[in-house]
């Protein structure tokens, strides 16, 4: 009603988008932990460019976060994984909320072919983890000591990635030098089979 400063509106939309995102993530996370549950659950196994997913990804956060974060990718042309692209991009907002959530703001996703595997980095300069923590987190409802600070979040998101990551016959590791020196998440894949002709 033009009762409010045009900055203030900027603020405020970009805070209530973020929520709206927040929100969605956490009942996709939710209905995700039930759906695994459940035996036989099939992913997609299609080739994925993984280039342009990491930059279509990118642009789409950084239109919600705006200056709140910074996301840079590398990725050479061509690199090709075997998967399914929704159970990527899923993999990859729960890595990008973990690291926001536990105070990252210069985050870079990082690809590259290292013999038959894709590997997948998403690396912050967040709170960062014991090493000794690096495998506890996946735990369902599990945080890092450092990390513990009443944050929200169900506590599956990074169990979960894990599990879709395995179910597309790849894993999921996460490193950390220790607390105060950011994180990094390895996500890897098959390399997809080279196409005809090339």
């Amino acid at each position: 009603l033009g009762r409010m400063p045009t900055e203030q509106q900027t603020a405020l939309v970009s805070m209530a988008l973020q929520e709206v995102d927040r929100e969605e993530h956490l009942i996709q996370n939710l209905l995700l932990a039930q759906r695994l549950r459940v035996p036989d659950q099939r992913l997609v196994r299609n080739a994925i460019e993984i280039g342009p997913l990491l930059q279509k990804f990118a642009a789409h956060r950084l239109e919600i976060l705006g200056a709140a974060a910074t996301i840079d990718v590398a990725c050479p042309d061509g690199v090709r994984g075997t998967g399914d692209d929704t159970a990527l991009w899923t993999v990859l907002e729960n890595l990008v909320d973990n690291a926001l959530k536990y105070g990252g703001r210069k985050l870079a996703l990082q690809a590259a072919v290292q013999g038959n595997t894709v590997r997948i980095a998403v690396v912050d300069d967040g709170v960062g983890f014991a090493p000794a923590d690096a495998e506890a987190i996946f735990e369902p409802f599990v945080s890092s000591a450092a990390a513990r600070q009443g944050k929200h979040g169900t506590g599956l998101g990074l169990s979960i990635s894990r599990a879709l990551m395995q179910q597309m016959h790849g894993d999921l590791h996460a490193h950390s030098d220790g607390a105060g020196k950011g994180a990094r998440f390895d996500a890897t894949l098959p390399v997809a089979p080279a196409q005809a002709g090339n």
